[in-house]
């Protein structure tokens, strides 16, 4: 139970990575398009130690788990979330902050940068179909010093009407 509340954590950690840098339309060669909102439907976690893969987590969006990234045609965004997590024997839901920021798009990667912080993130971005879009992070390296491990996150979204 201990090491699934784990997981859990280093995957709603990564999430929020994930939405603290999000990104931009320009040139897209398949002609798609990012302004809108979009809504998690799931975030994949791979975890490695040593260079190999040791483990990948599912972590599927429902009423509870779930974030949302607005783009506009101005090149800003919105990042907004929450996820359910169980303190003793009770279901507590954690609704995130609201980040924003500006981003740009290139070909197949999507660059941001949050208000009033200097760094950008760049995610490797995938458009399937005209409704769906895949962030995938760069290797994070441990979020604690608890976990020396390295990470990647794979988030899919579904744009909303």
């Amino acid at each position: 139970m201990q090491s699934v509340r784990f997981f859990k954590t280093i995957c709603f950690e990564l999430l929020l990575i994930l939405l603290a840098f999000a990104c931009k339309k320009k040139n897209i060669s398949n002609n798609q398009t990012i302004i809108g909102t979009w809504k998690s439907t799931q975030t994949i976690t791979e975890v490695y130690e040593d260079g190999q893969l040791s483990g990948t987590y599912l972590l599927p969006s429902d009423q509870r788990n779930f974030s949302k990234l607005t783009f506009d045609s101005l090149g800003h965004f919105k990042s907004s979330g929450q996820y359910a997590t169980t303190v003793g024997d009770s279901l507590v839901i954690v609704t995130l902050s609201p980040q924003r920021g500006s981003y740009r798009l290139t070909a197949d990667q999507l660059i941001t940068s949050l208000e009033n912080m200097d760094k950008e993130a760049t995610l490797t971005i995938t458009f399937k179909n005209n409704d769906q879009l895949i962030l995938t992070t760069k290797t994070i390296t441990g979020l604690t010093e608890k976990t020396p491990k390295q990470f990647i996150a794979i988030t899919t979204y579904t744009k909303e009407p």
